[in-house]
């Protein structure tokens, strides 16, 4: 199987390719680098590497079309930064999307994997879980991009899966909570907590779900699915889980902190339904919360965070 990962050298994207690789199948990476790395793509004879932009239509069209994959799994948005570009949100992944649809067309694509932000639903604060039909109501450009991008792939006539996903992490991970506790306890800056509950699901897990989604003979029915665990977490259970493994690798701080409210339009409880998933695709969570910390901890300490991105403007 032929599969083009768009912005496949970034955290997910970079080991969804490791894994498809691994399986025997061939695998083009689209990506500008504005937040993915080179080194996140070791090299392989099975794996062809693209500097470009998903904004770029006619090189999008002439990759797609020469590689012509049989999956195309679209893991590219706008890096998280702030003051907030609305422009620049918009011309990825609505234009971006939109120019990957056009290329999936005209090659033959038989399946699009889309990964959609639970964000979507706007200011929750229901510790009830939610479903895939919940109401949506996008706060943040961030959101509003990625629903209007989603949107365009279900009327492409493409089969596809929208994966809405819990806050992911594990190593190569520089967004989020994880990452940014992480560098600010190594600087014995202060960490800023976020009166907030996530859930989180741990890399591996999630590329499982994804390769058997690619399995596109299986007759999985199109449509969007929650990608979760039961267990949510409050932001200052995932400071002092973090703060413990830094501790232990031997970077003793203070761990300065300090705890905010909720933005009015951030999401307050982060809690999904995942049945459907489960059921569908015979899916379910392995890593605990525990282990997946240790392991990104791990990582982290051997290869450093020099940046990192978060969607929380008071936390950086």
């Amino acid at each position: 199987m032929k599969i083009l990962i768009a912005g496949g050298a970034g955290f997910i994207g970079s080991h969804i390719a490791d894994r498809m690789l691994e399986a025997g199948h061939r695998v083009m990476v689209i990506d500008n680098f504005s937040s993915g790395s080179r080194s996140n793509n070791a090299p392989h004879p099975n794996l062809t590497v693209v500097e470009e932009t998903i904004n770029n239509y006619e090189a999008v069209m002439t990759l797609t079309r020469t590689f012509a994959p049989d999956v195309l799994i679209h893991a590219a948005y706008e890096p998280i930064v702030h003051p907030v570009s609305e422009y620049r949100d918009v011309v990825t992944s609505c234009l971006g999307t939109i120019n990957l649809i056009d290329a999936a067309k005209a090659a033959g694509v038989r399946r699009i994997i889309y990964f959609q932000t639970v964000l979507i639903y706007g200011a929750v604060t229901s510790t009830d879980p939610l479903k895939v039909n919940h109401p949506v109501d996008p706060r943040s450009s961030y959101a509003i991009s990625k629903l209007c991008a989603e949107h365009y792939i279900r009327q492409s006539g493409i089969d596809y899966t929208v994966f809405r996903l819990a806050n992911h992490y594990g190593p190569r991970n520089l967004t989020g909570a994880f990452p940014v506790f992480y560098k600010k306890l190594k600087a014995g800056e202060t960490c800023t907590i976020v009166d907030e509950r996530r859930t989180f699901v741990f890399v591996s897990d999630l590329v499982d779900l994804v390769q058997t989604a690619c399995d596109i003979d299986a007759g999985y029915p199109s449509g969007a699915y929650h990608v979760s665990t039961d267990e949510d977490y409050s932001i200052a259970d995932i400071f002092r889980m973090v703060n413990n493994r830094v501790v232990v690798a031997g970077y003793e701080h203070a761990a300065v902190h300090k705890y905010v409210k909720s933005d009015d339009n951030g999401m307050k409880v982060m809690r999904l339904d995942w049945t459907e998933t489960s059921r569908i695709f015979d899916w379910e969570p392995k890593v605990t919360l525990e282990e997946g910390i240790r392991r990104t901890i791990e990582w982290y300490e051997k290869n450093g965070v020099d940046r990192t991105f978060t969607h929380c403007k008071q936390a950086t």
